[in-house]
């Protein structure tokens, strides 16, 4: 709030373009409004949407989410923006330490830093009289780091604040299926560091509780197969989205077909919008006509399969 009041632009920097798109529409559903925040104000940008990079470079907005690579390339040492900049979140922090992308996001808060210090030196112009406020998001105990610190660290009275939780934003439920009960029951509830492992305890409350035990007459896997499918399909009443992760692609597609049989016979169909970029791929010639039409059946049930064996731009699609 306070650099959009100042009028300077906020930046969201994330790592990957699933979840600028996610932020986006949330922020703009939940703030804007014409009177306090227009819509048009919040942009967005990622490797395929470039509509507002015009915007973004000259730092004609309030508030911006943009992937990491995009972030680095709009930030031009000599450009508008990066001179304008009140606030910089950067959300998965840790991302620096990975091998491929690291460099890009290592380069991104380069800029910013270098940008800071020439501030504290007293190279200031009327656009940019403060510094760059920083926001770092990270999963990992980075904080902890001397050498970390010293990084984020642009002069000796501007040390970074550290702001430790051991608390997740949103809790992630571990829930476990037995096939041979047709049961699903709650394991742990990932809120807190703590709960990343059980105690000899707790295990053997849960085995009581579910009367688990060592050893159960095992399921024909036709059986196994339609507990399983049942299962997901009462999931996905309650769940927008749901990752199934299978051993192999032929256990993957089996398990999808019957899911797609099940949907089709009680017409549980999703728009045909769905399906509109299987056209433009097959007469690309990417994929044949039999495989693109499977998939698109499959597609039209909401059910998409990832796999080495489908073709990259088709995975990226």
């Amino acid at each position: 709030n306070t650099a959009v009041e100042m009028g300077r632009p906020v930046l969201y920097v994330g790592p990957i373009r699933s979840l600028i798109y996610q932020l986006h529409s949330k922020f703009t559903e939940r703030y804007c409004s014409t009177v306090t925040l227009p819509p048009d104000s919040v942009l967005k940008s990622t490797g395929e949407y470039t509509a507002d990079d015009r915007r973004l470079t000259r730092g004609d907005f309030n508030i911006a989410f943009v992937v990491n690579e995009k972030a680095n390339l709009l930030l031009n040492p000599d450009g508008r923006l990066l001179r304008r900049l009140g606030l910089v979140v950067i959300d998965e922090l840790h991302m620096m330490a990975h091998a491929e992308r690291g460099g890009v996001l290592d380069v991104m808060v380069a800029k910013l830093l270098e940008q800071n210090k020439r501030r504290a030196g007293s190279v200031v112009t009327p656009e940019d009289p403060d510094p760059t406020r920083l926001v770092l998001i990270t999963t990992e105990q980075m904080t902890t780091d001397d050498r970390v610190r010293q990084m984020f660290t642009c002069a000796p009275e501007c040390d970074p604040v550290a702001v430790v939780t051991d608390r997740r934003i949103v809790p992630v439920r571990h829930e476990m299926f037995a096939s041979s009960k047709n049961e699903l029951f709650e394991v742990v509830t990932f809120a807190r560091d703590k709960d990343r492992r059980k105690t000899s305890e707790e295990v053997d409350a849960l085995v009581r509780a579910h009367a688990i035990t060592g050893w159960c007459e095992p399921q024909r896997p036709s059986d196994r197969q339609a507990s399983l499918v049942a299962l997901l399909d009462n999931l996905a009443r309650d769940y927008r989205r749901i990752l199934v992760v299978c051993n192999s692609i032929r256990w993957a597609e089996a398990l999808a077909s019957e899911i797609v049989n099940r949907r089709v016979r009680a017409r549980k169909l999703v728009a045909d919008e769905v399906t509109a970029g299987f056209g433009e791929i097959v007469g690309a010639g990417i994929l044949s006509s039999d495989v693109a039409n499977r998939l698109a059946k499959f597609a039209k049930a909401g059910i998409f399969l990832h796999n080495a064996d489908i073709h990259p731009e088709l995975r990226e699609w």
